[in-house]
């Protein structure tokens, strides 16, 4: 979704192809204008989401880039634009994020949701991204990759080139499709 030709007071409205976002607390926090969305959030350690889940949408590759800037991390780590890939449901994803440190250190991680046997949240990659420093203010640019059964995650700084390594991979075969969603907390 490019978010252009349409501008939302609350919300995130309908794609270019027809299907609805659903978002979680208040609409108000979720503005689309000038083909920018932008998710607001207020308080330390809480979250906003915007997804697709219609039994309509169900993609096996998933290639997103989102472009992203947030204020600095005061009193609490900052996790800007994070993608749920394969989304079955509100429980069921992988969840790709990008974790801004009060020490500006800028970390990625994977993690499966899923509440089959033995499920629950489990962290299939965490790592420091090697000689990123956070800039409050700068936008930066994060691709998520769901192809085959290898998910993955890479970051970099608006003005650099995109890396060709990944900061995270792994590779899971629980969820083979589904639909995408943005998480911001």
């Amino acid at each position: 979704d490019t978010f252009d030709g349409r501008t939302i007071a609350a919300g995130f409205g309908t794609t270019s192809s027809g299907y609805q976002y659903t978002v979680l607390a208040p609409s108000t926090d979720y503005t689309v204008s000038g083909g920018v969305a932008t998710q607001t959030v207020t308080t330390a350690g809480s979250f906003r989401r915007a997804r697709l889940l219609l039994a309509d949408i169900s993609v096996a590759d998933q290639d997103f880039v989102v472009e992203w800037s947030c204020p600095a991390a005061t009193g609490a780590s900052l996790e800007p634009a994070n993608m749920s890939l394969r989304t079955q449901d509100a429980s069921n994803d992988y969840l790709l994020r990008v974790l801004v440190t009060t020490a500006n250190e800028v970390q990625v991680a994977i993690f499966r949701n899923y509440t089959g046997t033995a499920g629950g949240t489990t962290m299939l990659n965490n790592t420091t991204v090697p000689g990123l420093v956070f800039d409050a203010g700068s936008h930066w640019f994060t691709r998520y990759q769901a192809i085959g059964s290898t998910i993955r995650i890479r970051v970099w700084k608006d003005g650099t080139v995109e890396p060709r390594i990944w900061h995270g991979s792994v590779r899971d075969r629980t969820f083979a499709a589904g639909a995408w969603g943005l998480r911001s907390g």
